[in-house]
């Protein structure tokens, strides 16, 4: 059964422990690390009186850097709460230093599993996991395009008054305001979705997908939901070797770099990558969002 390591116990990070609770998987055990060890006693208590209705009827515990020895999976969700207005790429020196202390902890035990990444900027800081701990860069996962996939669906479902399982396509590139839809491979059940909406609608809805984040966080100071959910939906298709296939902030060995591709994901990590036939303006927009996380990349 599947051991599950969180470090930073925010927001996102305790949506996504209590997510693991209520949907289906092989997992056992739930271990918290997290700096505020007075809040943590009570969100450790609060959690684990989810677990007697809850899906799943985990261990819950607050742990620390000893505990990874044999777990499956550490999701790292630390970092610099996003402030309104700001790009993601703006917390990278705080950021930064963050992952050097839980790195240099990491490093004295014994971790062979799959890191799963949350935090921002997020293509960047996969790309710190694998050069400060010199690690396997297919056993790193970032959540990245998976939550831009998923607003990118919501817009469109109410563009066009249907329901999300009706549609089907992907973002690619950077986790943030470079990132681009593959409209080519966008549909509403078998319909194009170039064939049902026009092109201002489709630059209204990926620019929806680039700023929605600040909206989220001008009402509520942060966002969890979403990204939580997809977090939940990888680690599910680890615990239970899925081989599902989704899009996600992954290893491009050509270019050096964490970028959003199209990955098939299973319990040994990113599986493979699945290429997609990107037109002339799409592989632009990629070697754009290469250029800048490679850019930011150097602060690191």
């Amino acid at each position: 059964m599947g051991k599950v390591i969180i470090i930073g116990c925010g927001k996102v990070g305790l949506t996504y422990a209590y997510s693991l609770i209520n949907t289906k998987m092989n997992i056992s055990e739930i271990i918290l690390i997290d700096r505020d060890k007075e809040k943590l006693i009570g969100d450790y208590l609060d959690l684990s009186h989810s677990v007697y209705y809850g899906e799943n009827k985990v261990s819950i515990k607050i742990g620390d850097y000893s505990d990874i020895n044999g777990a499956d999976i550490i999701c790292i969700t630390a970092g610099i709460p996003q402030g309104k207005n700001k790009s993601r790429l703006d917390d990278i020196n705080g950021t930064k230093d963050i992952f050097i202390d839980i790195t240099n902890n990491i490093k004295k035990y014994n971790f062979n599993g799959i890191f799963l990444i949350a935090s921002n900027p997020n293509d960047v800081m996969c790309y710190a996991i694998y050069k400060y701990l010199n690690y396997d860069p297919y056993k790193i996962i970032g959540s990245g395009v998976s939550l831009d996939t998923s607003r990118l669906i919501d817009i469109l479902s109410k563009k066009c008054n249907t329901k999300v399982d009706s549609i089907s396509g992907y973002v690619l590139g950077e986790h943030g305001k470079s990132a681009f839809a593959l409209w080519n491979e966008t549909f509403i059940e078998d319909k194009n979705i170039n064939n049902i909406l026009d092109n201002n609608e489709l630059d209204d809805a990926i620019k929806y997908v680039h700023n929605v984040s600040n909206e989220i966080v001008k009402y509520k100071n942060a966002t969890y939901y979403g990204v939580s959910t997809c977090l939940t939906r990888i680690t599910k298709s680890i615990l239970d070797n899925q081989s599902f296939i989704m899009p996600l902030s992954c290893y491009d060995k050509t270019n050096d770099v964490f970028i959003g591709n199209v990955a098939e994901i299973d319990k040994t990590g990113i599986k493979r990558l699945i290429e997609k036939n990107l037109t002339d303006n799409e592989k632009e927009l990629y070697k754009n969002s290469v250029n800048i996380i490679k850019e930011y990349n150097k602060k690191l």
